[in-house]
C-alpha cells in the first residue's frame, strides 16, 4: 500500500518562486543608471550580470505587472477580493531604479 499516493496534497510554492523572480529580474537593470552622486559610481557592481553590456530581461511596464501579480498570488482565483495574506512589506532590487535594492512603496493596478 502507497498512502503518499492517494493523498492529495496542494502545496503553494508562490510566493517563493515569485520572490526569487522579482529579485532577479528586478537585478536584470543593474548597472544602467548609475549617476555621479552613487556610492557604486567607479566600482563593479557585486552580482550584476549585466554591467550596462545588454538589455534588461523585462520591459518597465513588465516589471510593473510582475509587481502586480506578486502581491495578488494568494489569492484563490482572479475574481476573488478578499486576499487570504496579504502583502505587508517588499524589499527587491527595483528595475525602476536600475536595480537598486529598496523598498517597493507603490504598485500600480492594471
Amino acid at each position: 500500500v502507497t498512502p503518499f499516493l492517494t493523498e492529495d496534497t496542494i502545496i503553494d510554492n508562490s510566493k517563493y518562486f515569485g520572490l526569487q523572480k522579482l529579485f532577479w529580474f528586478g537585478r536584470s537593470n543593474c548597472g544602467l543608471s548609475l549617476d555621479a552622486a552613487s556610492p557604486l559610481n567607479g566600482f563593479e557592481l557585486v552580482g550584476c550580470q549585466n554591467a550596462g553590456n545588454s538589455a534588461p530581461w523585462v520591459t518597465q511596464r513588465g516589471w510593473e505587472e510582475m509587481l502586480r501579480r506578486y502581491t495578488q498570488s494568494n489569492k484563490h482565483n482572479e475574481r476573488d477580493d478578499e486576499i487570504p495574506h496579504p502583502l505587508l512589506w517588499l524589499r527587491v532590487p527595483d528595475f525602476a531604479d536600475g536595480g537598486k535594492l529598496k523598498d517597493i512603496k507603490q504598485i500600480y493596478e492594471a
